[in-house]
């Protein structure tokens, strides 16, 4: 979305139009979502490549 007129406006005025604008939150939902999913995945995983016998570095099973 374009504003015109917003040029020469300063970092206090452009942030109340970003505010106001709703693609902004979407976009902040949309990170704090892949946040949560990569901190609440990432230790799961690790715990199921261990049990499985991966190695940390390679991420390499051994064959059963």
């Amino acid at each position: 979305m374009v504003h015109e007129g917003t040029e020469d406006r300063g970092l206090r005025h452009q942030l109340g139009i970003a505010l106001r604008d709703r693609s902004y939150w979407l976009l902040h939902l949309g990170f704090f979502t892949c946040g949560v999913h990569v901190a609440l995945w990432s230790p799961t995983c690790r715990a199921k490549w261990r049990c499985a016998g991966c190695r940390p570095a390679s991420r390499r099973c051994r064959s059963r």
